[in-house]
């Protein structure tokens, strides 16, 4: 989490929930950060939260304790937007949060009880480039698809998302665009 203020910095006109995600390897976190340094908001990184558990995705302490990683996120995130921050979430939320009905309703009422405007920033890349990307960054939760990678990358599908969003291509960030999206 980081919370990086300076006066040259954009300020929203709106509190927002601010939801980057994607697929693993499509720049999530290249543009949060890029994005914090340029608006005035508080970070939330769903992999920093997931790293203290465990940097395997498939060790027993981390299956243990994934059902909890959410509710931390959201409970920091709730404190924030409680003290008047926008916020931004730096994590996948690919179909099986935007497809489910009973995240929905949780998410669509978090955001009723913050007044805050939900907008997701959809993180896209090709898959040679997701694919050098997971190679490269030699993280834990990589390593271990390293031998099912194409298998991995290949279950990236479209699906519908339910909110304000627009699709960013990481490789050509127009923060033109992205600062037009959040105003």
């Amino acid at each position: 989490m980081k919370n990086i203020s300076s006066s040259k910095k954009l300020t929203l006109k709106n509190k927002l929930l601010i939801l980057v995600a994607g697929y693993p390897g499509t720049g999530k976190t290249y543009l949060a950060h890029k994005l914090i340094r340029k608006i005035q908001i508080v970070y939330i990184d769903k992999d920093e939260i997931d790293d203290v558990f465990s940097t395997s995705r498939l060790s027993p302490a981390y299956q243990k304790f994934k059902p909890y990683v959410h509710k931390i996120m959201y409970a920091v995130a709730s404190i924030n937007l409680m003290l008047g921050n926008s916020v931004v979430i730096d994590a996948p939320f690919t179909s099986k949060y935007m497809g489910n009905k009973d995240w929905l309703k949780f998410i669509k009422d978090f955001a009723k009880k913050h007044n805050v405007i939900i907008k997701v920033i959809w993180c896209e890349s090709s898959t040679n480039t997701r694919k050098a990307r997971l190679l490269k960054r030699a993280h834990g939760r990589d390593t271990e698809r390293k031998h099912q990678i194409d298998e991995f990358i290949g279950k990236a599908k479209k699906f519908d998302i339910p909110f304000e969003h627009l699709y960013v291509d990481t490789k050509k960030l127009n923060w033109k665009k992205i600062f037009k999206f959040l105003k």
